[in-house]
């Protein structure tokens, strides 16, 4: 075969654009002509940025010996046999000039560098074509070991083939050509499954002549370092080591060779990854008649166009118009001009490289999922960094500007939750953003709930309905199930609205869960989602927090933040300008805007850990105390008792605060005996039944009904180990916790024996719980009656003798105005005291208003065009 022009290597946009008639404005979206590891480099490599400052100002070791010594040590080699180059072309140049054959051959299709290198220093090398039989590219071992050429250059896996040579079979042939030096390039073998049995790195019964080199610039995404090395007999390795210069390898290089091969998790989970996203795409191109696809063992995929309408040019210019780049390999030694070499890329470009095939080939337009529809996300720096509310703020904002907009969150874990109409657990944070769009709850908002119940576990709900208990390790092993179930409820509900809030969870960067979330910037990807990171700057180091939560990304999750937003500023903005400019300089990310501190804000917080803010009425007449559990659930039951005028509610940590109370409440609990045994030893048990006996009024809702009873079971260890306590004995009812859960919205009427309201008071909630409670005397008078579509007549709760100790399942019962109105006033009428407008306010219009409130602030304060230019909308 003649020899060819050189190629243009991958990754030269601008030139493969000049060479195809394109002027300089045509943009790459997404580069198939570079064969890097996808996922990027390893987070440890990428904070050597915070060291660049002394990594500069000072030499590098001058022949990198350290760096040599733990490359040697990653791959249990003597430092000896190892010699570090300025990446794998300069280990090549090293070995040419140390060994001067007087000509040499390679294994084509190949490498163009091998010969590049050759000609640098005027030693002639030619291509020898591999034997290909049933897509299989095998080299021609007889015709390298002709005589004549004393330098062969031969890889595995083969670029840009991927395919991987047997090693026992190369071992044999340096044996049989001792008189020849072999050059075995190794630059793709960690992308291999089985790369450590296919390495000839460390094999004793490797002969001299074998000089083995690999590059760390591909499978570790550090091109821009520069960096391999060379393993082979020390003789051999040293005379190479005279041949380079001082100082080839910088010091950033030379401290990134020091961390690659420590990160094993991170070799593994590339390794994994690539292989499947490897076999995706091959099982997508096979969609193409036109395309002949061939295996491969690495990153990247070679392809035969065998339709005569088409080749590598015509392809790669189609495919370039559309803003994707791939390799053209028709100058490629061993190839023609139908081959083209296409790398493995993360699932969202692979969609979009296929959609544009589908387009060239068969005419037709494919649309590319994701996206499905517009979708902006809000991240966190940390969990109660705001994001909740300010997600609640996007849907009131964009649902005002017309759009039909819902919330959506992957997995929540909360113990606030919310039964739908269609007897469905999911989040309250939904809820509350479902009601600022204006729409009804549905649990494919929030697909998957995790309700932590003590001892390190949490239930798992999919769907709306509990599935197992499970610890950390235990649900993570189980992720690609929820991962799979929440993405199925993305789907369906993103079909009918215009526009996605979606929300994170806790921190995107958690770097000891990257792998295992699917919750925050995985969900983005997924979705097509613009990602804005909210950082909270009440609690202090905001600009530290953004820059962090930054670089600890993986390069393929940070592509998804588009802005970044800083919530709950108190004071002069202006004091923050200096800031702002230099954390977009150090992240390239936009400050979309800084958002005030909302004071007393009436809406739901994600979860307890908004209670340590909550603001309190300081002209209250009335006090409320709610015992805050260490496993409340569902502590939104009192947000409309705290938001009425001359009430004050106060969650309370120490037994002596129930001394000033005019009622107690005990909420809702995840682990009810956990948390009847704190109230035992804390002291909360004898200060509520002292004030039992001084007439003070005590409800339990839920958890705290139970604990109100004679005694809780848990015959099937549902909580944990202990089968049975004592409850507070002040109500006569006992409770079996079950495997079952009651999950419905309930409505109903209050009975004749009420001490406050009116016989036939209507009101509704939902009752989440699971165990049954049963009266264990003469049934005492019905709290009310419940209905879950037909009148059931059964009691949703039960009124003690005396009229003051009031328990029942029902959350959300205080929301019903007239009851409320009648529990307030007659609380006050037993104090002495008025609370005339109590009744009088309307809780829907305060949601109402306060949504509104939140979406003007954040329509004064969040650069809003530019957010819907980033998302797409108009």
């Amino acid at each position: 075969m003649a020899e060819k022009n050189h190629d243009t290597h991958g990754g030269n946009p601008a030139k493969v654009a000049g060479e195809l008639g394109f002027d300089n404005t045509v943009a790459v979206r997404f580069d198939f002509s570079v064969n890097l590891n996808p996922f990027g480099p390893p987070l440890p490599v990428k904070h050597l940025a915070s060291e660049f400052e002394n990594l500069i100002s000072g030499y590098p070791e001058v022949d990198a010996a350290t760096a040599e010594k733990i490359l040697a040590e990653a791959h249990n080699v003597s430092p000896e046999a190892v010699v570090a180059g300025n990446g794998a072309t300069e280990v090549f140049s090293l070995a040419v000039q140390a060994l001067r054959p007087g000509s040499a051959v390679w294994s084509a299709p190949g490498y163009s560098g091998y010969r590049e290198v050759c000609e640098k220093f005027l030693i002639e090398a030619r291509p020898v074509t591999a034997q290909c039989s049933a897509g299989i590219f095998t080299p021609d071992f007889m015709r390298l070991a002709k005589p004549g050429p004393d330098m062969i250059f031969l890889a595995s896996p083969n670029n840009p083939t991927g395919q991987a040579i047997n090693p026992q079979r190369v071992i044999d042939f340096a044996k049989a050509n001792p008189h020849k030096n072999i050059i075995f390039d190794e630059s793709f073998i960690d992308f291999c499954p089985d790369a450590p049995s296919r390495t000839i790195i460390g094999r004793e019964d490797c002969p001299d002549n074998l000089l083995v080199v690999k590059s760390l610039t591909k499978f570790f995404a550090v091109a821009g370092l520069r960096l391999g090395f060379a393993w082979g007999a020390p003789d051999i390795i040293a005379k190479l080591r005279e041949k380079r210069l001082p100082w080839t390898i910088n010091g950033i290089a030379q401290e990134a060779a020091k961390l690659l091969y420590r990160e094993r998790d991170y070799i593994e989970r590339s390794r994994k990854a690539t292989t499947d996203l490897r076999e995706k795409l091959l099982k997508s191109l096979s969609a193409f008649p036109q395309l002949k696809r061939y295996s491969s063992s690495a990153n990247y995929v070679l392809a035969e166009i065998v339709d005569e309408k088409w080749n590598a040019d015509s392809l790669q210019k189609h495919l370039l118009e559309q803003g994707i780049l791939i390799r053209n390999c028709s100058k490629i030694a061993g190839l023609d001009d139908r081959f083209v070499r296409l790398a493995v890329r993360p699932e969202s470009e692979t969609a979009e490289l296929i959609a544009a095939l589908n387009k060239i080939f068969k005419g037709i337009e494919l649309e590319v999922s994701p996206p499905r529809v517009s979708a902006l996300m809000l991240v966190g720096t940390g969990s109660n960094a705001g994001k909740s509310i300010m997600a609640a703020g996007f849907c009131k904002y964009f649902t005002q500007s017309g759009f039909k907009v819902a919330p959506f969150k992957a997995q929540n874990m909360a113990l606030n939750s919310f039964v739908t109409r269609e007897g469905g657990e999911m989040g309250r944070a939904q809820v509350l953003q479902a009601e600022a769009c204006g729409i009804e709850p549905h649990t494919d908002m929030n697909p998957v709930l995790l309700k932590p119940s003590g001892e390190a576990r949490s239930q798992v709900i999919v769907n709306g309905k509990p599935t197992e208990n499970l610890d950390a390790r235990n649900y993570y092993e189980r992720r690609k199930i929820v991962e799979q179930a929440a993405r199925e409820a993305y789907d369906r509900i993103s079909r009918k609205y215009d526009l996605m809030i979606l929300e994170g969870a806790g921190s995107p960067a958690e770097i000891n869960l990257l792998e295992v979330d699917f919750v925050n910037l995985k969900m983005a990807e997924y979705a097509g989602a613009a990602a804005f990171l909210v950082a909270d700057i009440d609690r202090g180091g905001v600009f530290a927090s953004i820059y962090g939560t930054v670089k600890l990304l993986p390069d393929n999750l940070r592509k998804c933040l588009k802005g970044i937003i800083i919530n709950k500023f108190r004071g002069d903005k202006s004091l923050l300008d200096s800031g702002i400019t230099r954390i977009e300089e150090l992240t390239g990310i936009p400050v979309l805007g800084v958002m005030p501190h909302l004071h007393n804000l009436q809406l739901d917080d994600e979860d307890s850990l908004g209670l340590e803010g909550r603001v309190h009425q300081e002209a209250a007449v009335l006090n409320i105390a709610v015992v805050r559990l260490p496993r409340i659930s569902n502590y939104t039951d009192f947000l409309c008792l705290e938001t009425a005028p001359g009430v004050a509610v106060k969650y309370v940590v120490n037994p002596r605060e129930l001394a000033d109370a005019d009622m107690i409440i005990i909420p809702g609990t995840k682990n009810t005996i956990g948390d009847m045994t704190y109230l035992r030893e804390s002291g909360f048990e004898a200060m509520i039944k002292r004030a039992v006996k001084k007439l003070i009024p005590v409800w339990g809702i839920c958890g705290g009904y139970q604990i109100l009873g004679q005694t809780i079971s848990d015959p099937e260890g549902m909580e944990g180990a202990e089968k049975e306590i004592a409850g507070l004995g002040l109500l006569p009812v006992s409770t079996e916790l079950g495997k079952e859960k009651e999950l419905a919205q309930v409505s109903g009427v209050t009975q004749p024996e009420f001490p406050f309201a009116s016989p036939g008071t209507e009101l509704k909630g939902y009752e989440i719980h699971m165990g049954v409670t049963s009266p264990q005397a003469d049934p005492p008078p019905l709290l009310i009656k419940t209905r879950r579509e037909v009148e059931t007549g059964e009691p949703a709760g039960h009124l003690s003798a005396d009229h003051l100790v009031f328990g029942c399942y029902i959350h959300g019962l205080f929301d019903s105005p007239e009851f409320r109105k009648q529990l307030l006033n007659w609380l006050a009428d037993r104090k002495g005291v008025s609370l005339d407008a109590a009744a009088e306010l309307d809780q829907e219009a305060i949601k109402e208003a306060e949504f509104e409130r939140l979406a003007k602030t954040l329509e004064d304060n969040i650069d809003m065009a530019k957010v819907r230019e980033i998302i797409d909308v108009v």
